[in-house]
């Protein structure tokens, strides 16, 4: 699958691990623009900002990883959701997001 966008950039979260109380959660993450890649490591709490670390050199435009971030916040406020409807699985596997003109940007 070809993620490089022509415009915009996809964001790829794939989880690595979760707490055992299932209240935070460890992600790989990828940022691919039309510029470049970058992966980052970003462990997520069910409440609170989400930590997030480049692997190598960071991005060179900073709204890659402020968007990076808004995304991790989304889907940490959706795991506290589950986290308290009960549900089995609080933490998504895998979350694709691209956002670019047209596209949330």
């Amino acid at each position: 699958m070809k993620l490089t966008p022509d415009t915009g950039a996809r964001y790829l979260l794939e989880r690595v691990g979760e707490s055992a109380d299932r209240a935070s959660a460890r992600y790989a993450a990828t940022a691919v623009s039309p510029d470049g890649e970058w992966t980052f490591d970003v462990t997520l709490h069910a409440a609170g900002d989400p930590a997030i670390a480049p692997r190598g050199t960071p991005p060179p435009d900073p709204a890659i990883a402020a968007q990076l971030a808004a995304i991790a916040r989304q889907v940490a406020r959706q795991a506290a959701r589950n986290r308290t409807e009960g549900l089995a699985i609080v933490w998504p596997r895998r979350v694709l997001r691209w956002k670019g003109p047209g596209r949330g940007a």
